[in-house]
């Protein structure tokens, strides 16, 4: 019995849902029987194929069922499946995060710009100096913390407002090391000194402060030292919410 070519079979394929096996066979001038069981073999992969997609999509099915379908008071909470140690901090953290404080302060304080710089030291400076509204949106915490330290006896103006800068970066340093600390601390130790602890800890916050774009923000007056600070407590303020086990789905 002649065999189907591959044309044959792509023809066959494409019109046995159209034609009965007797225009086929008319038009191949093939063998009824021959063409009759290659469309019963198309048949059966295709009937195998439905089988196989039906049982995914049943297995899909059950698996989201089982996620957002089940009963939520024999579910239990992911935050209690998923506890957490927290870890306690103590002396030892109060006093690594003076140092690297410390560390930070003197660098800043020794490299400090002197004077006016380049961008928009000059345009903060004076809008601290006199109150006024630098460009938008117009820094008003900045501008007021800022005056604050236009009071400072010694140096000169642009001076100090440089120092309000290394000072806020430096403050930051401190609630980066306490958010390394009770990263680190937890499920580990409840508290005091543990070399996996601190030693990273204060290591990282000392690669922050001596790195590339918080150093060179950190010794002149601009606004990002500050707004580094205001992120860094918020960060410590999430830190402690998710230690609380207080989680909300939004």
């Amino acid at each position: 019995m002649a065999k189907l070519s591959h044309l044959e079979k792509e023809y066959i394929k494409a019109n046995h849902k159209n034609k009965t096996v007797d225009e086929l066979s008319k038009k191949l001038e093939k063998d009824k029987e021959l063409i009759e069981e290659y469309i019963n073999n198309l048949q059966n992969k295709n009937n195998k194929k439905n089988s196989e997609d039906d049982k995914k999509t049943n297995a899909i099915k059950n698996l989201l069922k089982r996620i957002f379908f089940e009963d939520k008071e024999k579910s239990e909470p992911i935050y209690k499946k998923y506890s957490i140690k927290p870890y306690r901090l103590s002396k030892i953290d109060f006093i690594f995060a003076s140092v690297s404080f410390l560390f930070a302060f003197f660098l800043y304080l020794f490299t400090l710009t002197p004077s006016l710089s380049a961008g928009d030291n000059g345009e903060l400076t004076t809008a601290a100096y006199f109150l006024g509204v630098g460009h938008a949106p117009g820094y008003p915490f900045y501008t007021l913390m800022s005056k604050l330290f236009t009071y400072i006896p010694f140096g000169n103006i642009a001076w100090r407002t440089n120092l309000f800068s290394g000072t806020c970066a430096a403050i930051s340093t401190i609630f980066f090391y306490l958010i390394m600390a009770k990263v680190l601390g937890q499920n580990r130790i409840e508290r005091g000194f543990s070399p996996i602890v601190q030693i990273p800890a204060l290591l990282s916050s000392v690669a922050f402060a001596i790195s590339d774009n918080m150093w060179a923000q950190a010794t002149m007056a601009e606004v990002y030292s500050l707004n580094i600070l205001q992120i860094a407590s918020m960060l410590l303020i999430l830190v402690y919410w998710f230690e609380a086990n207080k989680i909300y789905i939004l």
